[in-house]
């Protein structure tokens, strides 16, 4: 009651929880969303990406099964922007991050610096690489 699922073709007249459950529609969303929820990484289909809803300022949570993403979840946990959760508490830590507005805004610029800090990231390993491949001597 209350939620529509995407997948459902409803209209959602009224409806106070969207489920998306349908490629390619999640980026247009992320900035009307309190908390992301990463709902394949809590079986396994092993998550998907969190680095969207993170430079969006949300806060992110994720299930233990992340491992095709490891590298931005560790540090979008280092930063405070995510929380990898165990299924069973789940519901616990929604509850505690949707009663607690302050601690969701934290997450969400928290989540958001650290994206921010990594950009241009491509193209410092694109100069590393050319410098490893173009001689001194070739004038590059």
């Amino acid at each position: 009651p209350g939620c529509v699922r995407r997948s459902s073709g409803e209209q959602g007249r009224g409806a106070t929880r969207f489920l998306l459950d349908t490629i390619g529609e999640l980026s247009a969303v992320y900035e009307l969303a309190d908390l992301v929820i990463m709902g394949r990484s809590f079986n396994d289909q092993y998550g998907s990406d969190p680095i969207e809803p993170a430079a969006s300022g949300k806060p992110v949570l994720i299930g233990e099964r992340h491992s095709d993403f490891q590298v931005a979840i560790e540090l979008l946990t280092q930063s405070g922007g995510l929380r990898v959760v165990e299924r069973n508490q789940l519901g616990r830590v929604v509850g505690e991050l949707l009663g607690d507005a302050d601690l969701r805004a934290h997450m969400g610029r928290s989540a958001q610096d650290c994206v921010q800090a990594q950009q241009g990231a491509s193209g410092r390993h694109m100069d590393v690489l050319l410098r490893a491949v173009i001689r001194p001597d070739e004038g590059a």
